[in-house]
C-alpha cells in the first residue's frame, strides 16, 4: 500500500533478523517504505546506522544475497516527514522570536 511505512527501531538490535527483513523488503521492492528508527534510549541512532550499513557482513564469504548499498542509504538518509507527507517537511524548525516586554504591556492596556 502506498501509505504504509515501517521503521527499523527494534530490529536494528538483532542484526541477523535485520538482514533477513531487509532482504525480503529488497526482494519485494518496498525498501522505500522503510524508515530509520533507533529504539532510543536502548540503541543510539549512530549504532543503528552503523548496524544498517554493515548488514551485508552476514553475506560475506557465502552465497547469500546482499542488499544494495543505495537501498541502505535510502533508509538511513530518507526524510521521514516528507515520506509521510507531513506538513513542514521542507521547512526549518520554528525559532521563537524575541519579544519585547513593553509589547506585552501594550496588549494589556488596549484590552
Amino acid at each position: 500500500h502506498p501509505h504504509f511505512y515501517a521503521d527499523l527501531s527494534d530490529i536494528t538490535q538483532r542484526p541477523w533478523q535485520l538482514y533477513n527483513m531487509l532482504l525480503l523488503a529488497h526482494q519485494q521492492r518496498v525498501t522505500d517504505h522503510l524508515l530509520l528508527g533507533s529504539d532510543f534510549p536502548f540503541c543510539t541512532p549512530e549504532r543503528a546506522i552503523k548496524t544498517i550499513y554493515s548488514v551485508n557482513q552476514h553475506a560475506q564469504g557465502t552465497h547469500l544475497p546482499t542488499i544494495a548499498r543505495e537501498d541502505l542509504r535510502g533508509i538511513v538518509e530518507r526524510n521521514a516527514l516528507a515520506a509521510l507527507g507531513l506538513a513542514g517537511a521542507d521547512e526549518q524548525p520554528h525559532q521563537p522570536e524575541d519579544e519585547d516586554e513593553d509589547d506585552d504591556e501594550d496588549d494589556f492596556e488596549s484590552a
